[in-house]
């Protein structure tokens, strides 16, 4: 797993996800990592000139695109808050950055 994408997972605490029954995904050019559960995804992409991430969350209902949205300038200590937002999810661990 190439260094981005690590350092990605550990800063959502991807072992809490996985236990939780989230899945991973990664792109070729190993600078975005995509969470997903059911039909909502949500993909994490560094944006290497600035040092923060992008985010886009997706959500899908009878295989069709309902929702996709993005957010740009996301600093490392903001991703899990979003993500327990976006999925309705409790962090039972939830890293402190500082």
């Amino acid at each position: 797993m190439d260094h981005y994408i690590k350092t990605i997972a550990e800063q959502i605490n991807w072992k809490e996800l996985k236990f939780a029954g989230f899945k991973f995904v990664y792109d070729d050019k190993k600078l975005s990592l995509g969470v997903y559960k059911g039909s909502k995804h949500f993909i994490i992409k560094l944006d290497e000139g600035r040092d923060l991430y992008n985010i886009r969350t997706v959500r899908y209902r009878k295989f069709k695109v309902v929702e996709d949205k993005e957010i740009k300038g996301i600093f490392c200590d903001q991703l899990q808050d979003l993500i327990e937002e976006f999925f309705k999810f409790k962090y039972i661990n939830k890293l402190v950055w500082g």
